[in-house]
């Protein structure tokens, strides 16, 4: 963890204003003349009254749902705003197809299989839009004149095809406009006559909000599956890892996966999980014979003979003798070299995707038989898929329903022995194709899912499992541990027209899946056209980051802003999903619609923007319409991102602090303010939003992170504050290494990291850095903090006793840390654990100074920086070599025969601890000698320097107390003058925007020494210019408006540091690693200047007012 001091004075004070709501009166939200405002925290709750049906009229809470709904159609209420919809027939049959009722034109939003294995989103304001194989769908009402607000005022109707008994259903429209509920057991033998139970429908006001209380209904009514928060999450979540599929495809082998991890290693962006993908299995192809022509699809044709591992990773006596051999030794060799925490292996969910071998010795004890899978009519109006069309063909080894424990517990504990951490079972979906005989695929697929579960948690104790190809409702609603799954179609790396599609569908079918599981978004390139965008979207996400590039081909530039050194990464609290404004626009098609995806961390907001237009068309959806590649012009709020009170305490002033991670700005906004925003078509932005809270009364700051990283909040874990009568300093607690920023109306005194206080910031008003406002975010006076441009990783002046071996840094114990992988060429702040590391001076370092001092002539003639080069021991500094000299040269004055080359007189540690002292007993007597004079003496030195010490510090405090004196009297004198000169008339007050301030003068950025600002907006000022937007996210000089301020982190070799006035002195904080709180006297705090002072660091800082 990173301690951050700071200190800061603001009287500023924000008036929030808040509209008064309209209140919607259309029938379609309130249909029964009834109605009751019930105004709680922020929302408008409308009138509980149970669904009914009525006049053929389906109401929830006074808001139409269907009309002509049929006589067939059965209600049933489970709360004040939901029920079950449900149907029966005339006949038994094992699929039925129920109309529900004609949907009014609205705004809608369906979520739907275009494959078997996978869902994508679909906009529509018609019944008629909705397609088949449709598991979710949610519906808008609100009044036409005001579909394009976000107040609030909006009612929800949210639809979810649910398990009944042995049904499975899914919603489609027809061209009548009307809705169908499909039910389906996939067994010809399993029939009813009735669902009563095929849909729930729930009514709300906030979208999210209604998805998370739906689903937690859902799951107690039915118990077959459990909430992601309740669940176990997999340690890999929090980590960055490598995939070997796109890497090598079938062809993965153990030395390429050294190679891939070797080269991510020495890139500085190590990977700590590892999934093995498919090709390490035993397996047969019997339509693909060796040696013949590749025939695409017959790959789905092999079957598994064996659960253990195939040739390529099984143990040979033809191995090299470097390198160890079997899967375990492989598995085992590589975590140890390359510092993996986590390694998973692939496996389909019958074993492979022809399942098992029926005569093969290794599964035949499984009980598999071929089957041929059959696809419901839902499945075949889509698109077709090249694996279930092969599987068809080629049959699947369907594995005995009384055998599948079995055969899971065989091959995870086989696995667990050969030290894999959890598995990717892929293939799932397979099970609703081969229910025939089964009792139907509800039936199958519970059965499968209990068996898997329950092998996972006895051989896997991390809950180590990813799911793949699972996206039917069969196996989300039967999930009660697994806590993964993908959420969208396979990343598809030489496809450029799929890059949007993936990243929108992930995000909108987060909505569903995301209160069940984690969505998993993928591997992807973190070197071709597209990265950053895949980079940006995992980076808010909420999921696991991992990549499949093939060794040697990275791009550690994008890698670094997802990686820290440590191979963790800053993964959000929630699954990125699209913000509100975004839920009925179609973000890849409609040629006019920004795609944002929010999220939360632990203290901050995070949002991202994509322009998803113009690269690619949706299944089903390629021959009606071709948009171009554009570039659009959208708006971000705080307001974008959901449950912002989380983050957003009463304490606050009820603005935010928005920082743009592309061009470095970082504005002020209220909670419903705009900020403008173009993007090119696959451009994207990435913003950090940060409450601004009130400290002391008079500190108005908000923490951004760690700015050259996408989720620069994700890096703070917590805030604290220490505060008595003469000071007051604000602490950051916060993981990585990078440059870190901050927003505070107010000039820090000074900016600590790990409590050592020589670390140079920067602070920036408008004036000063004289940039360009970005865009007219709203009307009133108020400061803007920018971030300036620095390196990604810049160089930074190491701080001695921050500094951390590679050894150390690697550690197991170093997970949060500051951490670099070092090097002479790269100094960084380091986090430990010690706030005093110390270099020991073993006998053997002691030998190697003495020969170099030797070789230089002796101790009068050696200087620190000549024994350095000749050592050169890594990690030694001069400050070490200094000290040690001077004591070596003690000793040697009062040892009169004291030789030139001792071996083991002055071993211990930096601060005379000697563990050689138990060695003493096996050198001659004269060097015990020796090392007991030289101990003598350094022991008088140290007494002599302690007394020196304290005197320097007492005349430091003397000097501290008569420097805060001048400053209170002067900042008196210059009150009594500005007071005389008001009432003389020479200055205007200006209480238009903080009337409680005081008075204010013309001069836009001119502050009194109470605080407070002038008024002046920045046209008044003559200040415009739009926002430079680079293809890159390079972080650059952003784009400001009235009185704006920095607290930022930048290279050292800058401008001077100017901590008090124009044209001041220089100050470097010195460097103390023990506990130093950031110190303000009241005199401090009263101080009217504003000025800029120059910063750089790579971590978490701290301020000091």
């Amino acid at each position: 963890m990173a301690m951050v001091a700071c200190t800061f004075l603001s009287n500023l004070q924000l008036n929030v204003r808040f509209s008064s709501p309209f209140l919607p009166t259309n029938r379609r939200i309130f249909s029964n003349g009834h109605q009751r405002i019930n105004k709680k925290a922020g929302h408008y709750m409308f009138l509980k009254t149970k669904p009914v049906v009525k006049d053929g009229v389906l109401s929830f809470n006074g808001t139409n749902a269907l009309n002509g709904v049929p006589d067939n159609v059965k209600v049933t209420p489970w709360s004040e705003s939901s029920a079950f919809l449900g149907a029966t027939a005339n006949e038994s049959s094992s699929r039925h197809v129920f109309k529900l009722g004609v949907i009014e034109e609205g705004r809608l939003l369906c979520l739907f299989r275009f494959k078997i294995w996978w869902m994508i989103p679909r906009v529509g304001n018609s019944a008629k839009d909705i397609p088949i194989e449709t598991q979710m769908l949610l519906l808008e009402a609100r009044e036409e004149q005001h579909s394009e607000d976000n107040d609030g005022n909006t009612a929800y109707l949210l639809f979810l095809p649910i398990l009944n008994g042995d049904f499975r259903s899914s919603l489609q429209g027809n061209s009548a406009n009307e809705l169908e509920v499909c039910v389906e057991t996939g067994d010809p033998s399993v029939v009813a006559s009735e669902c009563l139970k095929a849909v729930f429908v729930n009514h709300g006001n906030n979208p999210f909000q209604l998805v998370k209380e739906t689903m937690m209904m859902l799951q107690r009514y039915s118990g077959t599956f459990e909430l992601r928060n309740t669940k176990q999450m997999p340690g890999m979540l929090d980590y960055f890892g490598w995939c070997t599929w796109d890497a090598f495809y079938h062809d993965v082998n153990p030395q390429g996966i050294r190679d891939g991890l070797k080269s991510l290693s020495e890139g500085g962006a190590p990977a700590r999980f590892l999934i093995i993908d498919d090709g390490w299995q035993d397996t047969i192809n019997e339509f693909q014979k060796e040696g013949e022509p590749f025939v695409d699809g017959t790959q789905f044709g092999g079957r598994l003979v064996s659960i253990k591992e195939n040739k390529k990773f099984r143990k040979t006596e033809k191995v090299l003798s470097n390198q160890s051999s079997g899967l375990k030794g492989f598995i085992s060799d590589v975590k140890r070299t390359f510092g993996l925490k986590y390694v998973y292996v692939w496996h389909a969910l019958m074993g492979y995707w022809g399942g098992l071998h029926p005569d093969a010795p290794g599964t035949k004890k499984y009980n598999p038989t071929l089957k041929f899978p059959i696809q419901s009519p839902g499945n075949r109006a889509h698109q077709r898929d090249i694996a279930i069309d092969s599987m068809e063909e080629y049959g699947v080894g369907t594995i005995d329903p009384k055998n599948i424990f079995e055969f899971y517990d065989d091959l995870h504990e086989y696995l667990a022995s050969q030290e894999v951490d959890g598995v990717k079972v892929d293939v799932q979906n397979i099970l609703e194709t081969v229910a025939t005989g089964s009792r139907g695929r509800v039936s199958l697929t519970t059965h499968f899912q209990q068996a898997l579960e329950k092998s996972i948690a006895k051989n896997f104790q991390d809950n180590g499992i990813i799911c793949c190809m699972a996206q039917n409702t069969d196996s989300v609603y039967n999930s009660k541990r697994n806590a993964i799954t993908r959420a969208s179609d396979d990343y598809y790396p030489k496809n450029p027209k799929t890059q949007t599609l993936h990243i929108a569908a992930v995000a909108y079918n987060s909505i569903f899946f995301g209160e069940v599981l984690v969505p998993d978004w993928d591997m992807f390139y973190s070197r071709h056209p597209e990265a950053e965008f895949h980079a940006v979207a995992r980076a808010v996400g909420g999921c696991g980051v991992y990549v499949s590039d093939k060794p040697g081909q990275h791009d550690f530039e994008i890698l670094r802003r997802l990686v820290l050194p440590d191979g963790s990464v800053l993964r959000a609290k929630y699954p990125g999903m699209p913000s509100r404004d975004c839920l009925f626009s179609d973000p890849v098609m409609d040629g006019k619609s920004l795609l944002k995806i929010w999220n939360l961390n632990k203290i901050t907001g995070v949002l991202a923007v994509f322009n998803c237009q113009g690269a690619g068309t949706w299944p089903g959806l390629e021959n009606t319409v071709q948009i171009d590649r554009v570039e659009l012009v959208g708006k971000i709020s705080p307001a974008d991102i959901e449950y912002l009170d989380e983050v957003s305490p009463k304490s606050c002033t009820g603005d935010f602090a928005v920082f743009s991670f592309r061009s470095g700005s970082l504005s002020r906004l209220p909670k419903h303010g705009k900020l403008d925003i173009t993007l090119k078509t696959l451009q994207c932005n990435v913003f950090t939003v940060s409450p601004i809270k009130v400290y002391n009364q008079k500190v108005y700051f908000a923490p951004i992170g760690l700015v050259n990283m996408y989720n620069s909040g994700g890096a703070i874990e917590a805030i604290e504050v220490s505060n008595d009568s003469s000071c007051f300093g604000i602490q950051i607690k916060g993981r990585g290494v990078g440059i870190f920023g901050a927003y505070s109306d107010i000039n820090p005194k000074f900016c600590s990291v790990n409590n050592i206080r020589e670390a140079e910031f920067e602070y920036r008003t408008e004036k000063e850095s004289k940039k360009e406002r970005i865009a007219d975010l709203f009307t009133g006076s108020f400061p803007l903090v920018l971030i300036q441009e620095t390196p990604m990783f810049p160089r930074l002046i190491q701080p001695r006793e921050a500094i951390l071996s590679q050894e150390t840094i690697q550690g197991p114990n170093i997970s949060g840390g500051f951490s670099q992988r070092g090097g002479a060429g790269d100094p960084c702040l380091v986090l430990t654990s010690d706030p005093k590391p110390r270099l020991r001076w073993t006998a053997d370092l002691h030998e190697r100074f003495v020969d170099a001092v030797t070789q230089l002539g002796g101790a009068s003639k050696a200087t620190p920086k000549a024994i350095m080069r000749t050592m050169g021991v890594k990690g030694l500094t001069l400050f070490h070599l200094k000290s040690h000299l001077q004591k070596y040269r003690l000793g040697k004055q009062s040892g009169k025969d004291f030789g030139d080359s001792p071996k083991e007189g002055l071993s211990g540690s930096y601060l005379l601890d000697s563990p050689c002292a138990s060695n003493s007993q096996n050198l001659p007597a004269s060097d015990v000698n020796e090392g007991y004079e030289v101990k003598e003496a350094l022991r008088a030195q140290m007494e002599v320097q302690s007394k020196l010490h304290l005197q320097v510090e007492a005349e430091k405090h003397l000097q501290i107390r008569q420097d805060a004196e001048k400053r209170y009297m002067a900042m008196l004198e210059r009150a009594c003058k500005m007071l005389a000169d008001q009432i003389i008339g020479d200055t205007n007050n200006d209480v238009e925007n903080y009337p409680e301030k005081g008075t204010k003068t013309q001069p836009s950025t001119v502050r009194n020494p109470f605080g407070s600002y002038s008024s002046q907006s920045a046209d008044d000022l003559g200040i415009h210019g739009p926002e430079v937007v680079s293809p890159k996210f390079h972080p650059q000089h952003a784009d400001c408006s009235t009185e704006s301020c920095l607290t930022s982190h930048e290279s050292p070799i800058g401008l001077p540091v100017d901590r008090s006035s124009p044209g001041g002195k220089r100050r470097v904080l010195n460097v103390d690693s023990t506990n130093a709180p950031l110190i303000w006297d009241e005199s401090d705090l009263r101080t009217p200047d504003l000025h800029v002072v120059q910063v750089s660091s790579r971590g978490i800082t701290g301020y000091g007012v």
